[in-house]
């Protein structure tokens, strides 16, 4: 799909220039890349400047100029590393906590104003589009599309018995079909099921889109949320007669699972293809990583379209 393609780039570029329009308004204390980096240390420092450079994706004399400016600015600071002694580490102070809060503010003013006549769903989708995005460069992929998915052959398949199955949800189509094929299997064989929904670790996307979410911070608080009310609406549309619990990881979504699978517990893992749930994109390249990485039986679903 070229054409296809090349629309999205060009409104990407469009997108740039609406970017570079609010953030000098709304960052014109920091600018966008000194509030990116200030953002990333307030969040996850004290950082070595290295570390700065690699959150941000950025060469290291690029970081190491941006957070000299912030120094001079008074908006961070330089520690001496308590490991060792050699080493410095960058940590927001007071006045740049409080310039971070005023240009968010200032920039969910001016996104609030922009998207005045946007539904609720409308943004969300576009943030979980962005998301999916996101993932797609983020080197999440465990290999290129395209490569036939690992099966289980049909002497395996006579020998499965699923009677404790882990499947992951994220409120997508494909993720609805993975439970319900779960709750199939589960009343036939009088199996239990144990739902997982993994909460994305905002600290580690990449930074590039900070300019358009809350701190991270007050967005890690709503992804929490989201991620225990999509449990427990998963759990609340079970059958009474599938007995079930409940699995809140932290972290990357592949990994997570697999994880959760390498305890011994489960005979297989359901999960669905590329989702769009409301955590943001906790399947799609995850269920090809599981696929890869797994130690049991893996079932990935696809729901056909509406």
């Amino acid at each position: 799909m070229p054409e296809e393609v090349e629309d999205l780039v060009r409104s990407l570029y469009r997108l740039g220039l609406v970017q570079r329009e609010i953030a000098r308004h709304a960052l014109d204390e920091l600018g966008s890349q000194g509030f990116l980096a200030l953002a990333v240390i307030q969040t996850n420092g004290p950082l070595r400047v290295g570390e700065v450079a690699d959150r941000l994706s950025i060469d290291i004399s690029v970081a190491s100029r941006q957070v000299n400016a912030l120094i001079a600015a008074g908006y961070a600071r330089r520690e001496r590393d308590e490991k060792d002694g050699r080493a410095h580490r960058i940590s927001a102070t007071e006045a740049g906590v409080e310039v971070l809060t005023r240009c968010h503010r200032r920039l969910v003013e001016a996104f609030s104003e922009a998207l005045e006549d946007w539904s609720a769903s409308d943004i969300a989708g576009l943030a979980q589009r962005l998301d999916l995005l996101r993932e797609d460069f983020s080197g999440d992929r465990a290999h290129p599309r395209g490569e036939p998915p690992v099966s289980v052959g049909p002497s395996a398949l006579k020998e499965l018995g699923l009677r404790r199955m882990l499947v992951a949800v994220d409120g997508s189509p494909n993720s609805d079909l993975a439970l319900a094929a779960a709750i199939t299997v589960a009343q036939r064989d009088n199996a239990s099921l144990t739902l997982i929904t993994v909460e994305p670790d905002l600290a580690t996307t990449p930074a590039h889109w900070a300019i358009m979410s809350a701190p991270p911070p007050e967005m890690q608080a709503d992804a929490h949320r989201a991620a225990e009310r999509m449990l427990e609406e998963a759990l609340d549309r079970l059958p009474e007669d599938v007995p079930a619990t409940t699995i809140l990881r932290f972290g990357k979504a592949g990994p997570e699972i697999v994880s959760e699978a390498a305890t011994g517990k489960y005979d297989a893992i359901l999960v669905g293809a590329r989702g769009v749930g409301m955590v943001g994109s906790l399947l799609g390249s995850v269920s090809q990583y599981v696929l890869h990485h797994a130690d049991i039986a893996v079932f990935v679903t696809h729901a056909p379209p509406d």
